[in-house]
């Protein structure tokens, strides 16, 4: 079996990968913007000698650092069947990976 180069460098001119690869980096760009706005907050709020801002905040990072990634996307991906409200926002792809 040899490697088909007329069909890899066809895929350069294939226009639903560079559609796909623009998406990709649109959510990463926009993951990124919001986990460090978001991890700012939280590492400010646990760094914070109030007590209504301490406990939530290391709760919160507490939980989303024992919690695999695979299983918070599964739960995400089922969300809507369990509370049926989420269905008009989490059946959006885009949304639904962030």
């Amino acid at each position: 079996m040899s490697f088909d180069w007329e069909y890899a460098v066809s895929l350069f001119w294939y226009l639903p990968l560079w559609k796909a690869a623009l998406l990709v980096a649109e959510l990463s760009v926009l993951a990124w913007g919001i986990a460090t706005f978001l991890g700012f907050f939280f590492a400010l709020a646990k760094l914070s000698r109030a007590r209504w801002l301490y406990y939530p905040s290391a709760t919160y990072i507490w939980f989303f650092r024992s919690l695999p990634l695979l299983v918070l996307l599964i739960f995400v991906y089922n969300l809507p069947q369990v509370i049926p409200w989420t269905r008009g926002f989490l059946t959006s792809d885009f949304i639904a990976d962030l």
